[in-house]
């Protein structure tokens, strides 16, 4: 019994993969909010931010910033990275855009619409300074790499930093243009 349970931890990543797809995937086609409709556009704008972002996996996983543990992997790789993960990248943000056009039908009202961009501005001001919300520090990267990791980080931050505030279109800082 304990050896059948450890041979299925195996699918653990991926089964996670396909619980976070399956209800979005199943109620896309639900006539009051028509979400498949939308996929041509959905599907081009995560196919662009799955490469950036999988490109920027690949590095930090070949620099050892990261890594994955084999136990609970399938075994199958697309660029050196495993299934699961790349997976992860096309799952999560259908997902994330599906409960975003879901909240967006049936919650008509802008509930958090006076707090969000102070809030906003305290969780993007936290993550910031490298603590974020929960106070947690980053650890800091092994030291025959610490300048380059750190570099990989700032570069992160700014790109990331300029995305967000353009994308709130409150944004003034000159770094945002």
């Amino acid at each position: 019994m304990v050896s059948a349970a450890r041979g299925m931890e195996r699918f653990t990543y991926l089964a996670l993969d396909l619980f976070t797809l399956s209800f979005p995937l199943i109620r896309s086609f639900e006539p009051r909010i028509l979400y498949w409709r939308k996929w041509r556009g959905l599907f081009t704008g995560i196919g662009v931010m799955a490469v950036v972002f999988l490109i920027w996996d690949a590095i930090f996983t070949a620099n050892g910033v990261w890594g994955f543990t084999p136990r609970y992997l399938t075994g199958p790789h697309i660029a050196r990275l495993p299934l699961e993960e790349v997976l992860f990248f096309l799952v999560v943000p259908y997902s994330c855009t599906f409960i975003y056009e879901v909240m967006r039908y049936f919650v008509r009202r802008d509930v958090l619409g006076r707090i969000a961009r102070p809030f906003c501005m305290v969780l993007l001001v936290g993550w910031w300074m490298g603590t974020g919300i929960s106070g947690a520090s980053i650890p800091p990267p092994p030291p025959p790499r610490a300048s380059r990791d750190r570099l990989f980080c700032a570069a992160w931050r700014a790109l990331t930093s300029a995305a967000f505030c353009s994308a709130m279109r409150w944004c003034s800082c000159p770094s945002c243009w």
